[in-house]
Parts: C-alpha cells; structure tokens; sequence
C-alpha cells in the first residue's frame, strides 16, 4: 500500500463509523425512552436485548455486510420511469457526465456530476447516502469505482471480505439491457423509407434536479436577496438578477416522494414547470387600492408574493429550530417585504389625492403608505413622522402570520416581531427616498 493511501485508512474509518453511528442514534433513543416507560422487569429485560441487537447489527462490518447485500435493491440512474408512471416495469438508465467536447445541445452531458440519482426500494436509500459520501475530496462511490484499496482498510480487517463488498456495491451503476413498458410514454418517429423507430422517452430526473436548484437558487440564495436589497437601494450588485414569471410546481410520488427517487425526495416531490407563453409585454394599469385591507386582497394577490408564501410553508412544515431553516424563513419573509416597496413604487403612478375618494376605505396608515403625495390635511407631517411605517408594518406581519395558521393550523408560526421589523425597516426606506425626491 502506498504511503497516499495509507494516511486515508484512519479518516476514512472513523467517517465510515460515525456514519453508521448516526443512524444508530435515534434508534438507541427510541429504546431508551421505551425502557424509561417499561414497568416489569420482563418488559425492561426485551428493551434491554433490543439495544443490544441494535449494537451489534450497527457495528462497522455487519452494517457494512447487510449494506452491500441492500445495495443490490437501489440502481444509479439519470432518467427513470417512476415519474412516468409509479407502477411502470421499465428499466432506469444511467449516462455518465461526459463534458469533453463542448456542444450547444442540452442532453444528458449537460447533467452535473453531483446530481447522480438513485431508484428502486426506498429502504435502501440510506445505502446510497453511505456512498455519497466525502472524504478527501472523493466520493465513497468513486472509491468503489476504482477499487480503492484504503477503503477496503477501512471497510474491515479483512480487506479479501472488504473487496467483496466493494464489489457488489459496485453494481449498483450496472444496469440491465434497456427495457421499455406497456405504461410507458411511446413515440412513432417515421423515418425515410416509410417504416418508423418506436422512442420511449423517459424521464430525465438528474437534469430536472439541477434546473430545480438552479431556479432556486436564482430566487432565494442569500446572494440573489442581497442584490435584490441593492437593487431597491439603488446601490451597484455584482450579482445579477433573473425572474422566472407564472411558474408552476407538479408533484411526484404524494406523500412518500422517495418511493420515486433519491434527488425527488431531496426536493419534497417538486419538478418546476416553465410558463410555456407566448411574451406579453402590455403592463397593467395601475387601479386605486380601495378595499379595508390591502394586504388580504391586492398584495396577497400579486404573483410573487404567492410565490414566496408557498415556499414559506414548506419551510414552516419542516423543523424550524434548524438555523438553515430559520435562514431561509427570514429571507423569504424579507423577500415579501421588498414586494411592499414595489407595490409602493407602482402606485405613485396614479394622481396623487386618490386615497381621498370616499369610496376608499384604507386606513390612515395604508394610505399615507401607498398616496404618500396626497394634500390631505396633516398628511405630509404624519407621512414625515414615520409612523405609519411601523403601523403597517404590523398590519404585514399579522396578515402573514393568519394567513399561514389559514394554510395549515398545525404549523408552529415564530418570528412574528422580526417580520415586523424587516418590514418597518423597509418601508422606512421608502420613506425617505419618497422624502429625497420632494
């Protein structure tokens, strides 16, 4: 053994471990609050046997034995039938990511390298996440690839029964002859001579995943949120901004999206749809805000706002003491935030004193919000005041938290004040550049 690989053995052991470890952990917990409840001794003495077959089943070589042996339910695929049809027998298939020569076609050697997928039973999935892997900048799968000698070291003392693992972890990329299914999608492509090739297309879910994480990270990354700020501040980002105008969202798999696929689970089920629309570039005009509350009709209404909002609850539905969630929570609030503002904006285009019209039922604090220029008596003081700003603000952040308990009541709303907050903070920004322009 070289000494480069050498130095891998420990590391890698010790990643290998904790891996199993963590699995182990909830189960252990599970046991123990179990036994905290049990009132016999019998009762304790089946718990206490339990753990100890849970020990030994998630020791390094009997996880890693019953591993490999799992790894033989689970294939690597870029294009799967499950998102055609859950019950269709067809074959997955699996292209490598070949990017040597460049080309202007978007087909399979488009597909990172990090986005491989996996199908078959969901229980084995855990087997694939073992084999994603890092340790020095390697995958374990690139390690099973290539036969690496430090991973048998670290798989087992007896690297001979290590490399029989490796090799049968190593089919988890081998697929069968390709075969389609009566519950496939088929095409008939006539070819010259009057006769046709019949084409089963199949469902490329490795590039669906990175334009997925392409799309969100053009909408909700803390860079993109931070040019959005600049860009309303009227400051210079080195970051640019693209919009994605009536998107959908499709759903596969409904409540266990990893009977479908690894990277289908990572998403929740969720394959974004494009607007497939011809360009419509006539704006619509601007109409007064007349109801009692802007915030439960015109703003709720606007498309961004709905976009946002629902990627609110997926959040919220997820653990939000997890810092990454409360992140993302606060960026997405902040995100609606801005919307305030550019509603704002888009309002100044209609003669300022409508609010005025007795027809509009707007509270003082919305309508110095949205009519900032109107004569009204004692409105220029109250608008240079500031305090409608945190007026509204309110308003906002009610209106959010009553509309996620309407979504799903069992949702857990926090952050309420902060939501508050960001808004007044923007809104106060509107205010005085709405000032700096008198």
């Amino acid at each position: 053994m070289s000494e480069s690989e050498d130095h891998k053995i420990i590391p890698l052991r010790e990643l290998i471990e904790q891996f199993i470890q963590e699995r182990l952990k909830p189960k252990i917990e599970e046991q123990q609050k179990k036994l905290e409840k049990a009132v016999t001794q019998e009762e304790k003495d089946v718990i206490e046997d339990k753990i100890r077959s849970l020990i030994i089943e998630y020791s390094r070589e009997t996880w890693l034995k019953d591993a490999a042996k799992r790894s033989q339910q689970i294939k690597l695929a870029t294009h799967i039938p499950k998102f055609t049809h859950p019950m269709a027998k067809a074959s997955p298939v699996y292209f490598k990511s070949d990017k040597t020569e460049p080309n202007n076609i978007i087909n399979s050697s488009c597909i990172k390298e990090s986005y491989k997928d996996v199908t078959g039973n969901a229980a084995a999935l855990d087997v694939f996440a073992f084999l994603n892997q890092m340790h020095d900048g390697e995958k374990i799968l690139d390690m099973v690839s290539r036969k690496s000698q430090a991973l048998a070291s670290a798989m087992s003392d007896d690297v001979d029964e290590a490399y029989d693992w490796i090799d049968i972890f190593s089919t988890i990329s081998e697929l069968k002859s390709p075969a389609s299914h009566t519950l496939m999608k088929q095409v008939y492509f006539p070819l010259d001579n009057g006769e046709y090739h019949l084409i089963s297309p199949v469902f490329p879910t490795s590039l669906v995943h990175e334009v997925h994480e392409t799309i969100r990270a053009d909408r909700f990354s803390d860079e993109v949120s931070a040019a959005r700020k600049a860009k309303r501040d009227n400051k210079h980002s080195d970051v640019g901004l693209r919009d994605f105008p009536e998107l959908a969202f499709t759903y596969y798999g409904g409540t266990k999206p990893q009977n479908v696929s690894q990277l289908n689970s990572n998403r929740g089920g969720a394959g974004v749809l494009l607007a497939s629309l011809p360009p419509n570039w006539r704006s619509k005009s601007v109409r007064p805000a007349l109801n009692v509350s802007t915030f439960s009709y015109r703003f709720a209404d606007r498309y961004f706002v709905k976009e946002l909002f629902e990627e609110l609850i997926k959040l919220l539905k997820t653990d939000h003491d997890d810092f990454h969630i409360r992140g993302g929570v606060k960026n997405l609030v902040e995100a609606m935030a801005y919307e305030l503002a550019v509603m704002a904006d888009e309002m100044l285009e209609l003669p300022a004193g409508w609010s005025k019209a007795p027809k509009c039922r707007l509270n003082q604090y919305e309508k110095l919000w949205l009519d900032p220029f109107s004569d009204e008596e004692g409105s220029r003081d109250a608008y240079i005041s500031g305090e409608w700003c945190s007026e509204v603000a309110g308003h906002f952040s009610r209106w959010l938290k009553n509309k996620i308990k309407q979504a799903d009541k069992d949702i857990v709303v926090f952050g309420e004040d902060e939501w508050r907050k960001i808004a007044a903070y923007i809104l106060d920004d509107v205010r005085r550049g709405n000032l700096d322009e008198q």
